[in-house]
């Protein structure tokens, strides 16, 4: 018997659905079982403390039986307590449907960006639309399917676009967007081309010219998007 048998034996105990005899009888039962217990009910917590929108919007006993599903086949890997969400969000996501499912995907997104590395490799220099463009290593987009991001109950069915990153003063913000919008910061926070073929790539798509309208939309979005940190500017 290694140290790490006893390990894998104790994981057991705390995240099966029930744990084995065997088990038990390796650990110790009586202590296991209470550790068990003090194991499950802290990462539950957990849940309800960083995702009360998405159990509001499951019902406590639903996002109850995700969390059980999770340990069962699909316990934490990481020894962080921030990183077991997005590790039941990967999880619960494919399982979720309809308006809870946008809640539980920007309810996590933000959690997560709240606490994920932005460092920068490499120099960024002012943004020049002929080069690659550098964003902020929070930036996310969301393509929605009810109006979650809205303090509207019950929230309405549709199709609705975010940006969600970390500012420089450390506040976690979401900005709504329009679709060409959506798809031009999609294109940019890629990073693997220049920013204006990311341009080209959204007229292509909406099969429209560079009209005035849309240049003073996409110099609108630019200079918001600079001013916020969600770009930071362009390779060197």
């Amino acid at each position: 018997m290694t140290v790490a048998d006893l390990q894998r034996a104790m994981q057991r105990v705390c995240f099966d659905a029930a744990p084995s005899r065997e088990d038990l009888a390796l650990v110790g039962s009586e202590r296991a079982l209470l550790y068990r217990e003090l194991v499950r009910s802290r990462l539950r917590e957990l849940v309800s403390k960083v995702l009360p929108k998405t159990e509001a919007a499951l019902g406590r006993a639903r996002t109850s039986a995700l969390f059980d599903a999770f340990l069962a086949e699909a316990p934490p890997r990481s020894r962080f307590f921030r990183e077991v969400i997005p590790e039941l969000v990967a999880f619960a996501l494919p399982r979720v449907e309809g308006h809870a499912r946008d809640v539980l995907l920007l309810e996590s997104t933000r959690w997560e960006l709240a606490w994920r590395a932005g460092e920068v490799h490499g120099d960024v220099v002012e943004l020049d639309l002929e080069k690659i463009p550098v964003a902020h290593p929070t930036l996310r987009v969301l393509a929605l399917g009810h109006a979650v991001h809205r303090d509207v109950e019950p929230p309405p069915a549709g199709a609705f676009f975010v940006c969600v990153h970390r500012r420089p003063d450390h506040v976690v913000e979401t900005r709504t967007l329009d679709a060409t919008s959506f798809a031009l910061v999609r294109a940019w926070a890629r990073g693997d081309r220049p920013a204006i073929d990311g341009v080209r790539e959204v007229l292509a798509a909406e099969g429209r010219a560079p009209d005035q309208a849309f240049v003073e939309k996409m110099s609108a979005l630019l200079t918001a998007l600079l001013e916020a940190g969600a770009l930071l500017g362009s390779r060197a």
